[in-house]
């Protein structure tokens, strides 16, 4: 059941009252004005000026205002003067009459953007300023207007500061409208808090709430044709998207109401917002005008994470265009309004912002598998701290994402989030750094730190004794004996070798040393097995298409000048192959066992090689790999 509802007050009186309030505004304030009317004195300088600002209070200083004086005998001694521009928004003109004295009429006209405003800037020239207000005075009240009302009407009419809202006063119409603004701020207040405490109200409670601002909106609300926002359809009551929805809409039918009321001109109002399901940009244009049709141009940019194939739905008559220079794509078109009418316009997309649980938990994932290696090494401490702040940043998205309240909310969050993960992405870039010096440190460390050490050892000792043994017997053949020797070896002391002896001995041990010391070396280079590396997924991978190829055989017959080397699969995870050597590049394909393939080019730690996928009707001829997963082979 839809509750329809009736409007108070019509945009034709709300039209008529401003123009009621402007008119007699001007007289209230020529006939105020009178008893303080600017007082310049004969033959002295004497400044006329006034402050112009725009509607949002700044200061105007590229208008063009220009100043026109007549003397008491209503003849024009300045037209159309230009005055002078200040920076805080002061024009001005220094007038210096002698004669004749008396009221001077003055009226300064002012024009921007394409709109001109015009002030009444009459003084008295003359020392006798009681006599002349007082003639002044005199002079006004005689004046009788087009409805034979005198200026003493004109003053009932305009009532006085004390008048209540309910007064048929100017300054009666006045408070109305200063009170409808109070209620505007009051609703959007209460939208706001709503909005901030949704997820802690039950859907009847919300339902209800909304249902009250609607009430509220619609006591006041100026706005045409917009009776489907105002009303709440009880088959809502479970849907808190839905209402939620309703809720955006009702906010922005309160800021349109308030432009209304501060616009002094009938120029169109377009206001945006967005409702969640994907996430659907919602744009209200409205004509205020009560006698003429308008054009009204609309145009407005898409947020930059949205993509053609993003836009899922959009109205009639809309164009979506890209502008290179903001990266953005835009929507636009023209629509023609009848006096009076609004129209509402819609634009779905995909809801791109959001970073998946998935991801996150790759990542986190991630750091894990590269944290391990770590484990029992020097970098185990820096590890540990690198490993923190990924978890840190993974909590700090999921917190971000959940404290998202409105689709406007989603997005900012969305981005705030973004960064946080490419903080992450970094710690992991770090973490893998590390794992690659501990795998390149182990190829020559960890031989000796091994199962291996023992027989290491050994060869150490080996050679060790065979130099002490070469310069024990070359001290003997020399003649020099020690004492001691005797008494240590008495074979020795007793029975010289002969030196030719001693030589071959010698030419043995060194060549025993030598081919222990190469042996050794060998061991280390070929028999210590490579460091697994886990390899980082980045946060803008994209997974192959079900038109994946898998790489094609190398021919029989190759060029001789190619270079062969060794993709190694270890532990049957398949090995990435990218579109650019960056682990932020796109995986084009994967290799899921070991391999040869034809060498192209290494840089920086990446090696490209020849290959052969096809993924999503695009062909790729080349690819790069990670150089850890890379084994070099001879040329053919």
């Amino acid at each position: 059941m839809v509750r329809m509802k009736v409007r108070k007050v019509s945009l034709v009186s709300r039209t008529l009252l401003v123009t009621t309030l402007t008119l007699l505004s001007a007289c209230f304030l020529s006939t105020q004005g009178a008893q303080d009317y600017q007082r310049c004195r004969s033959g002295v300088d004497c400044v006329i000026g006034e402050f112009v600002f725009d509607n949002t209070g700044a200061p105007i200083v590229s208008s063009a205002c220009t100043l026109d004086i007549r003397n008491p005998s209503g003849d024009l001694v300045l037209e159309d003067h230009a005055m002078v521009a200040s920076s805080d928004g002061w024009h001005s003109y220094t007038s210096n009459i002698t004669t004749p004295e008396g009221f001077y009429r003055a009226l300064i006209s002012c024009t921007y953007g394409g709109e001109t405003g015009y002030y009444d800037k009459s003084f008295i020239v003359g020392d006798d300023f009681e006599d002349i207000s007082t003639s002044v005075d005199d002079t006004l009240l005689a004046i009788q207007t087009v409805n034979n009302y005198d200026l003493g009407d004109i003053v009932t009419l305009i009532g006085s500061p004390s008048d209540t809202s309910v007064a048929n006063t100017v300054f009666g119409k006045v408070k109305g409208v200063k009170d409808q603004v109070d209620k505007l701020t009051a609703i959007e207040v209460d939208i706001d808090a709503l909005v901030a405490k949704w997820g802690t109200y039950s859907a009847e409670d919300i339902y209800n709430k909304v249902d009250d601002i609607s009430d509220e909106i619609d006591d006041i609300n100026t706005v045409e044709d917009v009776d489907s926002i105002l009303s709440l359809a009880e088959t809502s009551l479970d849907d808190t998207k839905e209402v939620k929805n309703k809720l955006m809409a009702l906010r922005a039918v309160v800021d349109v109401n308030r432009q209304l009321l501060e616009k002094v001109t009938n120029q169109p109002i377009i206001k945006t917002w967005l409702e969640e399901g994907s996430i659907i940009f919602k744009t209200l244009i409205t004509n205020p005008s009560t006698v003429s049709n308008q054009t009204v141009p609309l145009k407005y940019y898409l947020p930059k994470e949205i993509k053609r194939e993003d836009i899922l739905e959009m109205d009639l008559g809309l164009k979506i265009d890209y502008d290179a220079t903001t990266e953005a794509y835009y929507v636009s078109a023209e629509f023609e309004l009848a006096p009076g009418k609004t129209q509402v316009i819609t634009v779905e997309v995909t809801d791109v912002w959001q970073i998946s649980q998935e991801e996150l938990d790759s990542i986190k994932s991630q750091a894990e598998s590269l944290y391990k290696p770590l484990k029992g090494t020097s970098y185990y401490a820096q590890g540990t701290l690198l490993k923190s702040d990924v978890d840190a940043a993974l909590a700090r998205i999921i917190r971000i994402q959940q404290e998202a309240a409105t689709p406007q909310g989603k997005i900012r969050a969305y981005r705030e989030a973004e960064s946080e993960k490419q903080e992450a992405y970094k710690k992991l870039d770090s973490l893998e750094n590390l794992v690659s010096s501990v795998g390149a440190l182990g190829s020559m460390t960890g031989f000796i730190g091994g199962a291996q050490t023992l027989g290491v050892w050994g060869l150490i000792i080996v050679l060790i004794g065979g130099f002490v043994f070469m310069a024990y017997y070359m001290r003997k053949v020399t003649g020099y004996q020690p004492a001691s020797v005797s008494q240590i070896i008495p074979s020795v002391t007793q029975n010289k070798l002969r030196p030719r002896y001693g030589i071959i001995l010698v030419i043995f041990v060194a060549a025993s040393s030598i081919g222990l010391l190469f042996g050794a070396i060998y061991l280390i280079k070929n028999k210590v097995p490579k460091v697994y590396v886990p390899e980082v997924k980045s946060a803008e991978v994209t997974q192959p298409s079900k038109e994946l190829v898998p790489v094609a055989q190398e021919t029989a017959v190759e060029q001789k000048n190619e270079k062969k080397v060794r993709v190694l699969v270890i532990d049957s995870y398949p090995v990435n192959v990218r579109e650019k050597g960056s682990l932020s590049s796109a995986i084009i394909g994967k290799i899921p066992e070991s391999r040869e393939v034809t060498f192209m080019e290494e840089i920086g730690g990446w090696t490209k090689v020849k290959v052969d996928f096809i993924v999503e009707g695009k062909e790729y001829l080349d690819g790069w790999i990670n150089n850890n997963y890379i084994e070099g082979i001879e040329n053919e």
